[in-house]
């Protein structure tokens, strides 16, 4: 499988392809591993609660107003024409930028956390309460931290080495699964919170040696320095990135919303069944996404030197694997039962309807994890904000009556009408930009 993805496209990319492929394939393991593993620790209930939680953790990474790809596409843009003293001057920009936002949330964790009734967000037992508070104390603290530090990731993603970005987040899973693992197999009692600590300061410390390894010898001459600070170069930071902080919202909304509609719907238990079933079938999606992720950065260059064709062929390729996928997602379905009982044994019950439906959203999610990293490469970003803006208002209040009426599965509907009209949008767009027949909205 891996040479016919490798035929794809050639070069470097056929190269970031096939080491993304490899990398992906231990994230999986690592990730489908790490749910007995949590649920023998936690039990089923409180490991949803710890699926909320990192849920709305990660809705600081949307706190940057987009200066993450917005350096990312400067990046791109000034390596594609050798100019490394404006890509130095943007890296330092953003760097000095981010770390005034961290001291920010760091003083949030100080003084609003601890007065959070946490058990009521994340609808838990009360018994929790002082419990959550101290993982939310400590986990927003070393996510606020990981915030600064992850900005080498759009270096490397800009630098159209997108293997190496993905390398550095999964150093991060493996060393936080195998210290927990470690630790499980000597019997050492693991609290919620002690768990919380583990897994988000192992990423962070991977995420530290990097910066040091890559702006040390792989990227010396465009290094972060105060003296490139240049807070001329916000403005064109967030130019665009104030677009791709908006489509960020929005997808925060839309996409990651889902964990504490269920939480309040369903319960925690729901929250546990969901991600088992987003995760299990989520492993074709996370290839083709790593397989696209290349393109991004790569379409970003197409399209500011006006190589169209380049664009087309590789779209072309890309839908091909799509139908495979399709394919690959029926057959997933299909031996569910059997996978299930391997992978959790009598852990989590089985719900045939609720993996039908989430395989029904993931053959149409695809279709936009292709079109999207072409759609972010042109920076044509308005149109996408738009309809996700409306998205957002149609699929909150849908999922949260459906889920009150049907229950998990009336959510996995509400994603699946969304994820319907995702499918239709972006093909007119593209059509429209490499045509160069786009005005207006659609190329904005």
């Amino acid at each position: 499988m891996v040479s016919f993805f490798n035929s794809l496209v050639k070069g470097k990319l056929s190269k970031s392809i096939s080491l993304l492929l490899l990398f992906n394939f231990i994230g999986i393991i690592i990730n489908l591993l790490y749910v007995p593993l949590m649920i023998s620790v936690l039990d089923t209930e409180r490991y949803g609660i710890w699926l909320t939680i990192t849920t709305m953790i990660s809705w600081i990474g949307y706190l940057d107003i987009g200066l993450g790809h917005g350096l990312r596409n400067k990046v791109s843009e000034s390596l594609a024409v050798n100019d490394e003293m404006k890509a130095r001057a943007y890296i330092s920009t953003a760097y000095f930028s981010i770390l005034v936002i961290v001291l920010f949330l760091v003083l949030i964790s100080i003084f609003i956390i601890p007065l959070i009734s946490w058990h009521r967000v994340l609808n838990a037992p009360i018994s929790m309460s002082n419990e959550l508070s101290k993982l939310m104390f400590w986990v927003l603290i070393i996510f606020s931290i990981q915030f600064l530090f992850r900005l080498v990731n759009s270096v490397l993603l800009g630098a159209q080495k997108p293997e190496a970005a993905y390398f550095v987040n999964i150093s991060g899973q493996i060393i936080g699964f195998l210290s927990i693992f470690i630790l499980v197999k000597f019997n050492i009692n693991l609290s919620l919170v002690f768990l919380g600590i583990i897994i988000s300061i192992a990423p962070l410390l991977v995420m530290i040696f990097a910066n040091l390894a890559v702006f040390k010898f792989k990227f010396k001459n465009i290094a972060p320095k105060f003296s490139f600070f240049n807070k001329n170069l916000v403005k064109p930071l967030l130019g665009l990135g104030y677009m791709f902080f908006a489509v960020q919202i929005t997808s925060l909304l839309l996409f990651q919303s889902n964990n504490i509609i269920i939480a309040h719907t369903v319960g925690p238990s729901g929250v546990t069944e969901f991600n088992i079933a987003f995760k299990y079938l989520g492993i074709l999606n996370t290839v083709l996404y790593l397989i696209s992720t290349p393109f991004w950065s790569a379409s970003s260059e197409a399209f500011f030197t006006k190589n169209f064709s380049w664009v087309s062929l590789n779209l072309r390729k890309l839908n091909l694997v799509w139908v495979v996928f399709i394919f690959l997602t029926a057959l997933l379905v299909v031996v569910g039962p059997m996978i299930y009982h391997l992978w959790l044994g009598e852990k989590v019950k089985y719900n045939f309807s609720v993996l039908i439906l989430m395989g029904v959203y993931y053959i149409f999610y695809m279709q936009w994890t292709i079109y999207g990293s072409f759609i972010n490469g042109s920076g044509k970003l308005k149109l996408q904000f738009l309809f996700m803006f409306v998205e957002v208002l149609i699929h909150i209040p849908m999922a949260i009556l459906l889920g009150l009426w049907i229950g998990l599965e009336g959510v996995i509907v509400s994603m699946i009408f969304i994820a319907g009209i995702n499918m239709v949008w972006p093909r007119i767009q593209i059509k429209k930009l490499l045509n160069q027949t786009a005005s207006g909205i659609w190329n904005k």
